[in-house]
């Protein structure tokens, strides 16, 4: 999912501080991680701010145009 969105991706599970993070790197543009909550050893969630809008996407563009991209970038 990293990869796909070029974005950081952090992980929480009963505590505030992240206990995995994906894509550390150094990124000028300082992107927004995607943030999720992980529970009982298989669930995830995504974990958004309090002001976030469901029409709010990650990236502009049609639904499904960033992993298609990326789909066919890999082949």
């Amino acid at each position: 999912m990293s990869e796909i969105y070029d974005r950081p991706i952090e992980i929480y599970a009963y505590s505030t501080e992240s206990m995995r993070t994906f894509h550390e790197q150094e990124d000028e543009r300082n992107r927004k991680p995607i943030r999720l909550s992980y529970h009982g050893k298989s669930h995830y969630n995504s974990v958004v701010n309090l002001d976030w809008q469901p029409n709010q996407r990650l990236e502009g563009g049609e639904v499904g145009q960033i992993e298609q991209v990326s789909i066919e970038a890999s082949k």
